[in-house]
């Protein structure tokens, strides 16, 4: 009964277009809510392996607020963590995988109605300092949050030029 109130029984349908995207993925068409502080899995599967693993994450819910259908983009740049970082709001990321591509492909996507919902995993990292920290989707941004992030990790993608 509430899966069939709240979720798809369908598997989602992957688009692809060579067109380029009219409508921005913005705060006046999404909408971000952080909840920091609920813990969700996130299942990643090894490349060489195949091997599956499980993670401690939090959700990330990105509804469609506007009355059009949106075309949600399947690359790489989904959601992305900035915490701040002396005085600046800084791009982290929490895996160390890397997609490369040759340009030339279609693009793939999938469509999000009005009112619909996305729920992305975002990995809790280590314990550490806390820190305020956002979500953004396209331009779309969360409302500022705590979180807590070992410091080691920011100096090693300072030192690897994953961040400024």
């Amino acid at each position: 009964m509430v899966q069939q109130s709240f979720f798809r029984p369908e598997k989602i349908k992957i688009l692809e277009t060579n067109e380029v995207f009219t409508d921005p993925l913005n705060s006046k068409n999404l909408s971000v809510l952080v909840r920091e502080k609920d813990t969700i899995p996130l299942y990643k599967q090894y490349y060489k392996t195949n091997e599956i693993k499980k993670y401690k994450a939090f959700p990330v819910i990105i509804k469609n607020i506007s009355t059009k259908i949106l075309k949600i983009p399947t690359d790489a740049k989904s959601v992305d963590l900035w915490i701040l970082n002396n005085t600046q709001f800084r791009y982290v990321r929490n895996s160390n995988y890397i997609l490369r591509g040759s340009g030339l492909q279609k693009i793939s996507y999938f469509e999000l109605k009005p009112n619909e919902i996305l729920v992305y995993s975002c990995p809790y990292f280590k314990k550490g300092k806390h820190t305020k920290a956002k979500i953004e989707f396209g331009t779309a941004e969360s409302k500022e949050f705590e979180i807590s992030v070992d410091e080691n990790i920011i100096r090693k993608m300072l030192h690897e030029g994953f961040i400024e």
